[in-house]
């Protein structure tokens, strides 16, 4: 059973780090979902993170980031 991971605040460089880690070893990291007050924070990681072939569910507030 993978570790389940979310994400409240993204804008972090460690972040990008996280992610490709998670990608790298999916039958260990499971990430749940992401929330970021600022919408741009959101647009330019998930860019930047499509490389990784993830998809990660972007959520509209930190409770539903712990509802995942």
């Amino acid at each position: 059973m993978p570790l389940k991971v979310a994400f409240l605040g993204a804008w972090h460089s460690h972040a990008t780090m996280h992610v490709r880690e998670a990608a790298e070893r999916p039958e260990e990291v499971e990430l749940m979902a992401m929330y970021d007050p600022e919408a741009e924070v959101i647009a330019r990681n998930l860019e930047r993170w499509a490389e990784y072939g993830l998809t990660i569910p972007v959520v509209p507030s930190q409770q539903d980031v712990l509802d995942s």
